[in-house]
């Protein structure tokens, strides 16, 4: 038996039954079907519907499936367009850059006074000035630490001289019970004027061989009796070995270039130099409470002034001789270093008060 004896079979069958149905019954089938509508298929146009009106694949169906198909090739078209030209296939990593967070350049740098090296000049006018045409003469090699000596950090002169008060920082204070306290005692002398200094530990309580002390350092201060009154100015601190100064010094330089109303405020003596420093603030302003509406002028004695300023740097000229000039982008200092004789002096200003050309004016106005 094939398909086709068997649909004639079955064409027999049905033809031989009954054609009508029960009231009753089409009712109930036809209420059945308003109540269970037939879903929807997306793909209707591309399968066959026994139930259509074509009942097979034609002419019709194929042109109601065009335009799904047309949509479907775009979407494929654009999927490989965007793959291809997107990079979809080949992504790369992003490179970052870092992000570099600026940091504030350095500003005035005072520092203990180097060995300078020496070269050869010719000898200098015993009066030089700010106009002197007269190489300086090298300064002297300067001496080394002497590590007998404890550094003394500050020294007070009683108003009658014959007591001196020395602050430093030492060990702990002494204590029989405690091998790494220790006290102290200082040597005086007065040689050519200037009070000489040393600073020197005692030796403390016996120390076990297997124990250390701590790298802990202590505010420490000691009186000392002087055996005569002293009337200078001048001391050294002979651990430097350092020369300080109690009073402003003679052989200060004198800025005359000074705009109209900036005065000097106020002076004093400059830590860690061998040969001595003195430095000095002119401002309009009394308070000092503006940093920029300052001058300020340090001074060394034979010796290097030891200041440096911003991370810009060049060489200009003072009165034909030359000097260096450093700038501090990010607040506008300058500070300026030059010459005079056998000292050194260094100028520190700001942008906003005076110009480069302005701050070397000022520099070439100053006269011993």
């Amino acid at each position: 038996m094939n398909a086709n004896d068997l649909d004639r079979r079955l064409s027999d069958w049905l033809g031989d039954g009954p054609t009508r149905a029960p009231e009753r019954s089409i009712a109930t089938a036809l209420d059945h079907a308003h109540a269970h509508p037939r879903r929807r298929d997306p793909l209707a146009a591309l399968r066959r519907d026994p139930m259509g009106s074509a009942g097979r694949f034609g002419f019709g169906s194929g042109l109601r499936a065009l335009p799904i198909v047309a949509a479907l090739g775009l979407l494929l078209v654009a999927a490989l367009a965007v793959a291809s030209i997107g990079g979809l296939f080949d992504r790369r990593p992003v490179v970052v850059p870092p992000v570099t967070t600026p940091t504030s350049s350095p500003s005035v740098s005072v520092g203990p006074s180097p060995v300078p090296t020496p070269t050869s000049h010719s000898e200098a006018s015993p009066s030089a000035t700010a106009s002197s045409a007269v190489e300086p003469p090298p300064w002297s090699p300067q001496p080394t630490h002497d590590a007998r000596y404890t550094p003394i950090d500050g020294l007070v002169l009683s108003d009658d001289g014959r007591r001196i008060n020395l602050a430093f920082v030492g060990a702990r204070a002494f204590s029989l019970d405690d091998p790494c306290s220790s006290d102290y005692t200082a040597t005086t002398a007065v040689v050519d004027g200037v009070l000489k200094v040393g600073l020197l530990a005692a030796a403390g309580p016996p120390r076990p061989s297997a124990q250390s002390c701590d790298a802990i350092g202590f505010e420490r201060s000691l009186e000392v009796v002087l055996s005569e009154p002293f009337t200078g100015s001048a001391w050294r601190d002979l651990y430097g070995p350092y020369l300080h100064f109690l009073a402003p010094p003679e052989g200060l330089v004198e800025l005359t270039g000074l705009p109209a109303g900036w005065v000097l405020r106020v002076g004093r003596d400059v830590e860690e130099s061998p040969t001595g420093r003195w430095e000095r603030t002119y401002s309009p302003d009394a308070s000092l409470a503006d940093a920029t509406k300052t001058v300020v002028l340090y001074q060394s004695f034979g010796g290097p002034v030891n200041v440096t300023g911003g991370t810009e740097q060049r060489q200009v000229d003072v009165n034909g001789k030359s000097a260096t000039l450093y700038r501090n982008p990010p607040n506008g200092e300058l500070v300026l270093v030059w010459r005079l004789g056998n000292d050194e002096l260094a100028l520190v200003a700001y942008e906003s008060e005076f110009s480069t050309d302005e701050l070397i004016v000022l520099a070439e106005s100053a006269k011993v």
